[in-house]
């Protein structure tokens, strides 16, 4: 049944990325490989075709596997706590999810919060069961801790633009 599908789906997928192809003045690519095969494929006019880097450059490190910690989840938050937005995120996370995730995980986590202006009022929070608080404050090269984090958490719910923390975790294989 599937193949039979597929024999179908496959054509017109190749006639929707033809024709959208065709009708846009020019096509921007992330990937060399993917401009270079569009060209061939689609016999499209190289000088409307556009290699435009993807934001997160790939990291080494990424890619290696991660030497998780048996007997405990590590997640993180991190921001400047002096923007709103994330201030909010932070009191939603330690309100209203870790809670939550106190109710419901059967297994401990490390919450790791990071960043500047985290407030004293926050810090004195006690931690939930099966869940360690830790406030870091403010640290100097966080790539290590990002890096080693099973999870990251982002519960920002206002403020606009992209979110690069979520890139940065994201692009340390997080």
């Amino acid at each position: 049944r599937r193949e039979g599908l597929r024999r179908y789906t496959r054509p017109l997928v190749f006639f929707l990325e033809y024709l959208a192809y065709s009708l846009s003045d020019c096509v921007f690519f992330i990937s060399q490989s993917e401009l270079t095969e569009a060209v061939r494929i689609f016999r499209l006019d190289r000088k409307r075709c556009f290699f435009v880097p993807h934001i997160a450059r790939s990291n080494p490190k990424a890619s290696q596997p991660k030497t998780r910690h048996p007997d405990f989840l590590t997640i993180i938050f991190f921001g400047d706590f002096s923007y709103l937005p994330n201030l909010h995120g932070l009191e939603n996370l330690l309100w209203h999810i870790t809670p939550l995730l106190s109710q419901t995980a059967r297994f401990d986590c490390h919450l790791n919060i990071f960043g500047k202006c985290i407030p004293k009022r926050l810090t004195t929070i006690p931690s939930p069961p099966k869940i360690t608080l830790n406030f870091m404050g403010y640290v100097e090269d966080p790539l290590q801790i990002i890096q080693a984090a099973d999870v990251m958490v982002n519960p920002v719910s206002t403020g606009a633009g992209v979110q690069t923390k979520i890139i940065e975790a994201v692009s340390l294989g997080t």
